[in-house]
């Protein structure tokens, strides 16, 4: 956040862009969501709209709750002048945003196929947005009942590459969320060890 403060001090718009795009995720899910969305508003200000950034916001809006305004900021990511913007990580944005918000299972679905299918391409996905993104299909999977263990294998992967990445936040998630997720497909060692691990965590001690 404070690269993007310096981006828009320095009258860079491709930094700022690029910095929330490969980092939004993990921003979000670390419970910053309100510095997030005051940071993609500030860039639209200072430099027009950018619809990787208002997709972004209306995750950011989503999160706090204001189903109005995410809704009609997602359909103004979705009608904004592209010029300059990578359509594949565009999309990935936008099917990680419709995970997130969606209220339809079919969208959801959709959209957790869509992501999946571009996590390897590293020219789209960032480490550390590939790490989050882990966290977020494994999520969408466990409650879509995609497949009996889909679900608890991208949570298990997210453990390890956000541990990896030093997103420590993300990744006790992800086993608190993993656990259920095992517990659900029937893979009861496989979630009381994720429950421990998240307890080791919560009482290092």
């Amino acid at each position: 956040l404070e690269a993007v403060e310096c981006a828009i001090r320095g009258s860079d718009p491709r930094a700022g862009f690029e910095i929330i795009a490969d980092h939004w995720l993990e921003l979000l899910l670390q419970s910053r969501s309100d510095a997030l969305d005051d940071a993609c508003a500030r860039l639209n200000q200072a430099f027009g709209e950018n619809p990787e950034v208002l997709m972004v916001r209306a995750s950011c809006r989503a999160m706090a709750g204001d189903s109005v305004a995410a809704a009609l900021l997602f359909d103004r990511a979705r009608s904004a002048a592209t010029a300059g913007a990578d359509p594949r990580r565009m999309e990935f944005i936008a099917d990680l945003c419709t995970i997130l918000v969606a209220d339809d299972r079919g969208a959801m679905a959709a959209a957790a196929a869509r992501a999946e299918a571009v996590l390897g391409d590293r020219d789209v996905v960032a480490p550390r947005a590939y790490a989050c993104a882990l966290f977020v299909i494994g999520w969408a999977d466990s409650r879509l009942r995609r497949g009996p263990s889909r679900g608890s294998a991208y949570l298990e992967s997210s453990v390890h590459e956000c541990t990896a990445q030093g997103l420590t936040e993300v990744a006790h998630r992800a086993r608190q969320n993993l656990a259920f997720a095992a517990a659900h497909a029937g893979e009861f060692d496989r979630a009381l060890a994720a429950l421990q691990s998240a307890q080791a965590v919560d009482d290092p001690s």
